[in-house]
């Protein structure tokens, strides 16, 4: 999975899909649902709808358990809390 359209091309032999929809799920779990098509949620979601179509049920399944994982042992900052924003 690469994002040309923002100038990142990445190697296939770096891609990782399975750690990439983990990482995906992180964001939608973390972020509030919203009706603007280019929100962060809707970019993510719509990510997250294309590995799915990829991806076999094992592979899902081992993806969402590791962003459980990940989730545990990682903060999640509020930049409300932080600065007010």
């Amino acid at each position: 999975m690469s994002a040309p359209e923002l100038g990142v091309e990445v190697p296939l032999v770096l891609q990782d899909k399975v750690k990439a929809y983990g990482l995906l799920n992180a964001v939608v779990s973390q972020i509030t649902e919203d009706d603007n098509v280019f929100s962060a949620y809707h970019q993510a979601i719509e990510r997250m709808r294309f590995l799915e179509k990829v991806l076999t049920a094992e592979e899902l399944d081992e993806a969402k358990k590791w962003s459980n994982e990940w989730m545990k042992t990682h903060q999640v900052r509020s930049y409300f809390l932080e600065f007010g924003m």
